[in-house]
């Protein structure tokens, strides 16, 4: 079971508030909520580089839930995890990834490369909208319909204009130009801790699958890692 299946059966059985608190001994949901903290980028209030995933809802633990809480506008004190909170903590890990992707490609000049009407790039113009559909431009996008299809066409259009009007910023929506990706960044990177633009992190693979990732050994060699899940 992944971190997300974990925090997610937890949701559905409406069983958070009393499996994630401090003092609690459901150490592997403890220890999947510390690692979407982690990814979320609250290393500095976990403590991750002394503590990591230890499965111990202590001090260090509370404290980077609670800084989640005041960035995501809850008054939480990090004690406990509401199924509220854990609901948001969801949202924000799943579109952690496409805000990554696109501070990325701000930082490399290659926005209006790819995110343009009629573009190739299904994969980045996705990435434009789930970004939107985060900030709540969903009715533009027609997002019941079309969700993140991938298609840069009129309701993607009518989104981005809307986005640049709400933000002061002239334009008719046909191209997402480099002040447009970087205010896209700039509002939603507030709701992540400090870390968050880190590398890309790996789920813990369900036992019986299999994950390969490259990592680097001595003299600079690549070596490739697999682990079903169980073995390492």
């Amino acid at each position: 079971m992944t971190e997300r299946d974990t925090l997610k059966t937890l949701i559905d059985h409406g069983t958070v508030a009393a499996t994630l608190h401090k003092g609690s001994s459901a150490r592997h949901a403890i220890t999947a909520l510390q690692t979407f903290l982690h990814w979320l980028g609250f290393d500095r209030k976990l403590k991750w580089e002394k503590f990591g995933a230890d499965g111990d809802y202590g001090k260090a633990t509370a404290t980077a839930v609670a800084e989640f809480a005041r960035r995501n506008g809850s008054t939480a004190n990090g004690e406990r995890v509401s199924s509220a909170l854990a609901e948001k903590i969801l949202a924000r890990y799943d579109a952690l990834e496409e805000l990554k992707q696109l501070a990325a490609d701000a930082e490399k000049n290659r926005i209006e490369r790819h995110y343009k009407k009629g573009g190739t790039d299904r994969v980045r113009i996705a990435t434009l909208q789930t970004l939107l559909h985060e900030l709540g431009f969903g009715k533009e996008l027609n997002w019941n319909k079309f969700g993140a299809d991938g298609d840069y066409g009129r309701s993607t259009t009518a989104a981005v204009a809307a986005f640049g009007k709400w933000e002061g910023v002239g334009g008719d929506g046909r191209v997402l130009t480099m002040p447009l990706a970087e205010r896209i960044v700039a509002q939603l990177s507030p709701f992540y801790g400090d870390s968050w633009h880190d590398p890309s992190h790996t789920p813990t693979p369900a036992p019986g699958s299999l994950s390969v990732k490259s990592i680097k050994g001595n003299n600079n060699r690549q070596y490739l890692k697999v682990s079903d899940g169980v073995h390492q």
